[in-house]
């Protein structure tokens, strides 16, 4: 199951590290650790940060809903920035979905 999260980092995060706040740092360290396992596990397929937006979109392959939720609660940055999470379709199957319903 493809999952798409974005990620908006919003003013909280970013005046918790202009303060140097410890709790942030060490969620940065965890998260980072915690991205790089799933890569090496296959399930962190990708990510892009957006400058300028302050926004990153990160593309995840779990096998169901139990190991999404379980993966990104364990994750402490979780509770510092929003996130959205979506379910992805492989466009090409979806686009012939369509095109089949095409008289």
């Amino acid at each position: 199951m493809i999952i798409v999260k974005l990620v908006e980092h919003n003013e909280a995060f970013f005046d918790a590290i202009d303060e140097d706040d410890d709790e942030v740092a060490e969620a940065l360290k965890k998260h980072y650790e915690i991205m790089q396992r799933l890569k090496e596990e296959g399930k962190f397929l990708g990510g892009y940060y957006l400058p300028g937006e302050d926004r990153s979109i990160q593309v995840f392959n779990f096998e169901n809903e139990a190991e999404a939720d379980k993966n990104f609660l364990e994750d402490p940055m979780s509770r510092i920035v929003e996130s959205e999470y979506h379910v992805g379709l492989p466009i090409l199957d979806h686009m012939k979905r369509v095109l089949d319903m095409v008289p």
